[in-house]
């Protein structure tokens, strides 16, 4: 017997499909994007956050196997701060230029 999952269950068939259609329709009422960010996190280098350490540090206390790797709700909640921190000034440029052509 084959189950049809429902699209409301993240990364299933069925969601990236309705992921695609909204996407679709993003394109078609703003046109295509003009902007694009990619951000990536250093987790070999020297240049490592320290958050990175800190996480690996914990896991590790549990389990001396573990690693960064297996804590990925942590690392995502971590690149999710940072990224909300450093993307904050740029919005307040955007907006205040946005503000400033209203004006003018």
């Amino acid at each position: 017997m084959k189950f049809k999952l429902p699209p409301s269950i993240p990364l299933t068939p069925q969601w990236h499909h309705t992921e695609f259609k909204e996407l679709l329709v993003m394109v078609e009422n703003f046109g295509m994007p003009h902007f694009f960010l990619t951000l990536t996190s250093n987790e070999t280098s020297n240049l490592r956050w320290k958050e990175i350490e800190d996480i690996e540090n914990l896991a590790m206390f549990f389990n001396n196997t573990f690693s960064w790797k297996d804590c990925l709700v942590e690392c995502v909640a971590l690149f999710c701060t940072r990224l909300q921190a450093s993307c904050q000034p740029m919005f307040l440029v955007v907006k205040a230029f946005l503000v400033l052509s209203n004006i003018m």
